[in-house]
């Protein structure tokens, strides 16, 4: 799957539009020719919005389909700089997709830990559950939510304790893996990415290409460990399966929670 400089310098030759820092970056991330074309489409069929002030926030709004203020959302584009050209982009759409679920728990964590403590208050919690689940009952919600996690001493929830009440609360990682998933189906289909998974955690190890992603996004997410389990590779079938699981999972937990508080409700009344 490398990247073959012959073929490179032929798309230079007929598009005249790859420079030497985007083949650097082509390079880096071992992308074949194939693989950077649908990057570059997508580029090229939003560029006036991604290059322009601001103009990213309504690119991913559009790609995945959620408002602009939605919290996932604006936490993801916060750190992102305005006036993106293509091989900045690129950098940036291939490392989103490729994060592992613990890292989109971690990120889905740092989009509510409003005042950067690296916990989760209580208030910060009651956020994150209505955020999630939205509808009546919210209180109960929320009482339900806060039996599933362990609180420190001083009533609040780690970043590591927070990951691990997802197998009870899966539901928090529903938009960001709805976001995520999207994405990626605006460039290839999840089989592609799942070759490019195996690799680009070798790829994430570099220090040029750490150098690249912190250039165009602030955010530390991108550096955090990947999930080693992802060492076989998944043929299309299961690859398609392992995407429908996580999905339904978050769905699952988000009936169950809800379900849960109305049954509680009704018990009161």
């Amino acid at each position: 799957m490398g990247c073959s400089y012959s073929a490179l310098e032929l798309c230079k030759r007929e598009q005249n539009v790859f420079d030497n820092q985007d083949q650097n970056v082509f390079r880096l991330l071992d992308l074949s020719a194939n693989e950077i074309q649908p990057f570059y489409d997508l580029f090229e069929r939003f560029r006036c919005y991604i290059e322009m002030e601001d103009g990213i926030s309504t690119f991913f709004s559009k790609i995945c389909h959620v408002r602009a203020e939605s919290i996932i959302l604006k936490h993801f584009v916060e750190g992102i700089r305005s006036h993106l050209n293509f091989h900045e982009f690129l950098i940036l759409i291939w490392s989103f997709c490729i994060l592992s679920e613990t890292q989109l728990a971690s990120f889905t964590f740092d989009a509510f830990d409003k005042d950067k403590s690296n916990t989760l208050s209580l208030d910060e919690i009651k956020e994150l559950v209505k955020f999630t689940f939205g509808g009546p009952n919210i209180n109960r919600k929320v009482k339900f939510v806060v039996n599933e996690m362990k609180f420190n001493s001083a009533g609040e929830v780690s970043r590591d304790d927070f990951i691990c009440c997802l197998d009870n609360c899966y539901a928090f990682l529903f938009h960001t893996l709805d976001m995520q998933r999207k994405l990626k189906e605006a460039v290839f289909d999840l089989k592609i990415w799942n070759n490019l998974e195996h690799s680009a955690h070798e790829h994430l190890r570099n220090p040029e290409v750490q150098a690249l992603i912190a250039s165009v996004t602030s955010s530390s997410i991108y550096f955090s460990d990947f999930d080693s389990s992802k060492s076989d590779t998944l043929n299309e079938y299961e690859l398609q399966m392992q995407h429908k699981t996580a999905l339904k999972r978050s769905t699952t937990s988000l009936s169950t929670i809800a379900s849960c508080s109305e049954e509680e409700s009704d018990t009161s009344n």
